[in-house]
């Protein structure tokens, strides 16, 4: 569950710190990061009295996703969201190559620092791979800047 919150922390971060920051819309900025805190507080007093931890978890996804939304329909005129989306679908279908990696891995081995290490890196390698299957333009760049600079 908490995974999930990378996705709404990853696209808020971008709206709201490189467009709305940048652009000098702070107004708009803290009113979606004071909507999503309150939210997390008014959730947390709610759900965490009989779900725990889990209560939070809950409470702190759906805050971090309303940040989000909120910061989608302040810059919904200055982006075309869906196109957006549409760039973005080689990372989010290389990010779910990798969860499922990762969590097929997490069940198969011991809980311990080697296991850890070696499913980070097994992640990573099946980001990287599934960019490269796909033919990225943006992971292509990359390499050629680091192929140039190994000198390879």
């Amino acid at each position: 569950m908490m995974s999930l919150i990378i996705l709404a922390i990853s696209f808020s971060g971008s709206i709201g710190n490189q467009l709305l920051v940048a652009a000098k819309r702070q107004k708009e900025y803290t009113i979606s990061v004071f909507v999503g805190a309150t939210i997390n507080v008014v959730l947390n007093l709610i759900l965490i009295t009989n779900l725990k931890s889990f209560g939070a978890t809950i409470a702190t996804v759906i805050a971090e996703f309303s940040v989000t939304a909120i910061q989608f329909y302040f810059v919904r005129k200055d982006i075309n969201i869906k196109d957006t989306i549409l760039m973005s679908k080689n990372y989010i279908i290389s990010g779910l190559g990798m969860f499922i990696v990762c969590k097929l891995i997490d069940y198969g081995i011991a809980n311990n620092i080697v296991a850890l290490i070696c499913q980070i890196l097994i992640g990573c390698l099946t980001y990287m791979g599934i960019l490269y299957i796909l033919k990225d333009n943006f992971f292509k760049y990359i390499l050629e800047i680091v192929k140039n600079k190994l000198k390879i």
